[in-house]
């Protein structure tokens, strides 16, 4: 059963990752207003410094100092993660997470690259998988039917989890459809254009 926000309520939203399209999210999110709670969930308390860009640039545009809280929990930690879930409350999950960025990739020696282009998605798939899944449990656990949206390769990670009781599973395509795909989004939900 979806929870319904009541009119005193704000939005919440929870968003797992600190990495490049995690940030840029964010950070359009954020210059367009978004007046609902998020949380940004990270492996450490230290998290990248694309979170600061992600506060201060909109803060710099708009003159608003934007807020949220980043929640130093692994995504194994499924019993933690689940009892902060339930406090939250978040209804839309945006999941951002995986364990080999795309940017790692291209630190690989060459031969390393071409090994792994030639293996194809079947190489990245558990590096995208095991975040989500692990997310997912906690979801479970904590009793929420939030709306999740994947972003790390949902073509074939969200077809691999398959359905989610309770949950409305979204994605789009390849990462690079994304951003694109997250802003327009976001302005939709804000009323505003996607720039």
């Amino acid at each position: 059963m979806k929870r319904e926000l009541r009119d005193s309520e704000e939005p919440r939203l929870l968003l797992v990752g600190a990495g490049k399209v995690a940030t840029q999210f964010l950070t359009a999110l954020l210059f367009h207003g978004f007046s609902g709670k998020i949380g940004v969930l990270t492996r450490n308390s230290r998290p990248r410094p694309g979170l600061n860009l992600s506060r201060f640039s909109p803060w710099a545009a708009t003159g608003r100092m934007p807020a949220f809280e980043v929640i130093p929990i692994g995504l194994s930690d499924t019993a933690r993660l689940a009892e902060w879930l339930s406090d939250f409350r978040p209804g839309v999950i945006v999941h951002a997470a995986t364990l080999y960025p795309s940017d790692a990739i291209a630190k690989l020696p060459p031969d390393v690259q071409r090994g792994l282009e030639r293996a194809g998605i079947g190489a990245f798939l558990p590096c995208h998988l095991a975040l989500l899944a692990e997310l997912l449990a906690a979801v479970g656990a904590a009793g929420l039917r939030p709306d999740v949206i994947n972003c790390a390769y949902p073509d074939a990670v969200n077809a691999a989890i398959g359905p989610v009781p309770g949950v409305q599973f979204l994605g789009s395509g390849n990462v690079n459809n994304n951003i694109p795909a997250l802003r327009c989004a976001a302005a939709e939900l804000l009323d505003a254009e996607p720039e």
